[in-house]
Order: structure tokens, then C-alpha cells, then sequence
């Protein structure tokens, strides 16, 4: 598998929606192994990390012979510290933001779509991965694509768990 199709989620629109403004049964501009492999992938990546935090977590004067660190040493380190934290909440929303995804694909996401209002499905027609992963909006398009996932099993009363008692 090459490259260009590993990162195909993150470049392009979720949904076919807005090329073919007509929903199939996936809807997904995106096919569904692209998600499994990029999964694997980042979840491969996010063991790594958690095994490993001596990677990312040092402090100034842990390199060998390093006098006292420099306030703007400091500073650096406390600036890096931030920007890790945050690369890996990024990494932890992303992961969850593909099993979301294929947990629509599941459900058939096009007749999911086809059920959220006019306004959520425009919005969802011009959305990224990115978008969805990282924007206010993509919060709220979330939402409302679980509110229709909820409804949908309550009415067919299934658990949308995939484990029942």
C-alpha cells in the first residue's frame, strides 16, 4: 500500500457526499482499509510512546556533564514538555476518531447522514478528517451523528454496544 493511500484520511473530504450528492450504503470518500491501516498504525505508535516515555520525558540537565539549565533552557524544555502533551492527546483523539468512524461505516454511514439535519450534512459534506479530529464543528458534527446512531438503535431496540449481557 503506498503513501498517498495510508494518508488519504487526513487530506480528503469524509464523505462522497459532495462530489455525488447522493448517499451509498459506506458514504465514506475514504475506503474503510485506509482507516484499519492508518489504526494500526497510530495505535502501533501510541504503544511505543507509552512503553518508552523516557523519549519525550527528560529534564534539562539529564544530558551528561549539563550544568544548571538556563531560564531559557527552562523555558524551551517547559515549551517542548507542552507541545509533546498535546502531540499525544492528538495522537489519542485521532485513534478514537477512526474507530468512530468505522463504527459509522458499520452502521452504514450514508443512512446515517441521510437522517441528521440539513445543516449537519452540509457541514459534513466539506469536512476533512482533520476537521472532524480537531475543529469545534467537528464536535458537533459528531454529536449528531451519535444522536442519529443512538436513535436508530433505540428504535430497531439494539445495544449499541457490541457486548450484551
Amino acid at each position: 500500500m503506498n503513501n498517498a493511500h495510508t494518508l488519504a484520511p487526513t487530506c480528503s473530504k469524509l464523505t462522497r457526499f459532495a462530489r455525488e450528492r447522493a448517499f451509498g450504503l459506506n458514504g465514506s470518500a475514504v475506503h474503510e482499509n485506509a482507516y484499519i491501516t492508518a489504526q494500526k498504525n497510530l495505535y502501533a505508535l501510541k504503544e511505543l510512546l507509552d512503553t518508552n516515555p523516557q523519549l519525550f520525558h527528560s529534564t534539562p540537565g539529564d544530558q551528561a556533564g549539563a550544568r544548571g539549565a538556563t531560564t531559557t533552557e527552562q523555558e524551551a524544555w517547559k515549551a517542548e514538555q507542552s507541545s509533546v502533551t498535546q502531540m499525544l492527546s492528538l495522537l489519542t483523539r485521532t485513534i478514537e476518531a477512526i474507530s468512530f468512524i468505522l463504527l459509522l461505516i458499520d452502521h452504514r454511514w450514508g443512512e446515517l447522514i441521510a437522517q441528521c439535519d440539513p445543516s449537519v450534512q452540509k457541514s459534513l459534506s466539506e469536512m476533512t478528517f482533520e476537521d472532524l479530529v480537531t475543529s469545534k464543528n467537528g464536535v458537533t458534527v459528531s454529536r449528531a451523528l451519535v444522536n442519529v446512531v443512538i436513535d436508530q438503535q433505540i428504535g430497531q431496540q439494539i445495544s449499541v454496544c457490541p457486548f450484551r449481557p
